[in-house]
């Protein structure tokens, strides 16, 4: 009798223990599925705000492009021209000791210029960087902070050379990254301003020139389908976007198709009364530069 008694409280003790057991095992295995489920919903939030983040930049990156206008991966640098940029009354030492730098293509590169210019303007000195040839977008490649430092102005005359080897002309909203001549003239201003703000810049628009080599002749368009005079607009165009000055010798030096060979050996290349012609018009137009 007793031991069935003893027999009873043993299965009575391990159907509690077993049943105890079941019991803690229920309420951790719920209190464990709870956490992996706040985990797990934690997870699908992160997801699904990442989802929704990247459908929102998806979105305003195709709401921009229908727009037209692209986002940009950082900011873009403004340019901001601080030289002079209006003329006035005759002032004869507005450059007297300054220094100038030439940048341009042939008759710069032959000097049929500057030297004179700079005596009369009393000019402290004049350093030329120019090639026969040299392209408008080319006309600055030389061009850093360091060969600036102590640079009052800048002069451009390029131009023709565009003209000769049919660079596309393209339209005032072509930036410096463009192919085509506009691009190319906000290219060349651009570079100077990345190396000196301050510097005053000139633009002179190409003369006017005759039959040269098998080159196009002026007043005819050029294989691009550009005249001479579109390349001048160019200039015109962009630099005054910049309020950069631009002296038009295209226009106003007087050489023209019916007199080139008198201004010309070759009618491209000046001869002395037409270096006479332009240093005149450059050395007055200097003097009255605010």
């Amino acid at each position: 009798m007793e031991i069935l008694f003893k027999s009873r409280i043993f299965k009575f003790f391990v159907t509690s223990v077993l049943l105890i057991s079941l019991i803690l095992v229920v309420v951790f295995g719920q209190i464990k599925v709870r956490q992996n489920s706040a985990k797990l919903q934690a997870e699908l939030a992160n997801m699904e705000a990442d989802r929704k983040s990247a459908t929102d930049n998806t979105y305003e990156q195709k709401k921009e492009a229908a727009e037209g206008v692209s986002l940009p991966s950082s900011a873009e640098k403004t340019y901001t021209y601080k030289g002079a940029g209006s003329i006035g009354q005759l002032n004869i030492t507005r450059w007297k000791d300054k220094k100038w730098l030439a940048l341009g293509d042939n008759i710069t590169a032959k000097n049929s210029y500057q030297s004179r210019v700079k005596l009369s303007c009393s000019m402290a000195n004049v350093t030329t960087d120019a090639d026969a040839g040299r392209l408008m977008g080319d006309a600055a490649n030389n061009i850093n902070s360091d060969k600036l430092k102590d640079i009052d102005i800048v002069t451009v005359f390029a131009g023709t050379s565009d003209y000769s080897l049919n660079t596309p002309l393209g339209t005032i909203g072509d930036n410096e990254n463009s192919n085509t001549f506009y691009g190319s003239v906000h290219k060349t201003i651009k570079k100077i301003l990345d190396s000196k703000e301050d510097v005053t810049i000139v633009f002179f628009t190409p003369l006017k020139r005759g039959a040269y080599k098998n080159y196009p002749v002026y007043p005819g368009a050029n294989s691009a389908g550009v005249k001479l005079e579109d390349y001048v607009q160019a200039i015109k165009d962009v630099c005054k976007s910049y309020n950069i000055l631009v002296l038009d010798l295209f226009n106003n030096s007087g050489i023209n198709e019916n007199n080139i060979k008198n201004y010309t050996i070759d009618n491209l290349h000046l001869n002395e009364a037409g270096s006479q012609r332009i240093i005149k018009q450059i050395s007055d137009y200097f003097k009255t530069i605010k």
